[in-house]
């Protein structure tokens, strides 16, 4: 047997579809419960649970492209949230009087690349270096063993 570690998969274009896919439907969902209730609930759980269930339907699928569909899935359900409760209030207290679909989807395309790009170096520092053995990262690798 090779002793050097083998690299998976962490990227892959069935990743990326299940992410995209997920998180418009998690962000809907969201998005509705948010303004018919005034709350919303984490989409990590579920995402975590329903892409590890189409990710066992191919052949060779590994944890890490489950972790990236559960975050790309939770981030979308984060920005319907940030969009569902900020959106309104600006046009309560008047500051918007006319809503313009392109000007949201850019505030809100800039408001999720900043979280991706705090999320990336904080990474590190936060799960890896820390060790952690709770939370949400760590939830599809318990559910898998």
């Amino acid at each position: 047997m090779n002793s050097e570690k083998q690299s998976l998969a962490e990227i892959t274009i069935k990743a990326v579809t299940l992410s995209v896919v997920l998180s418009v439907v998690l962000a809907g969902a969201n998005a509705y419960l948010g303004l018919f209730a005034g709350m919303t609930v984490s989409a990590s759980i579920p995402a975590a649970v329903v892409s590890m269930g189409v990710l066992r339907l191919f052949r060779r699928s590994n944890i890490l492209e489950n972790n990236i569909v559960q975050t790309a899935a939770s981030e979308g359900e984060s920005l319907a949230a940030g969009g569902i409760f900020t959106l309104p209030g600006l046009g309560i207290f008047n500051y918007w009087s006319e809503f313009d679909f392109v000007w949201v989807t850019v505030i809100a395309g800039f408001g999720g690349l900043l979280g991706v790009l705090f999320t990336i170096p904080l990474r590190r520092a936060l799960i890896v270096e820390a060790n952690q053995t709770l939370g949400s990262p760590f939830i599809p690798a318990q559910l898998q063993r």
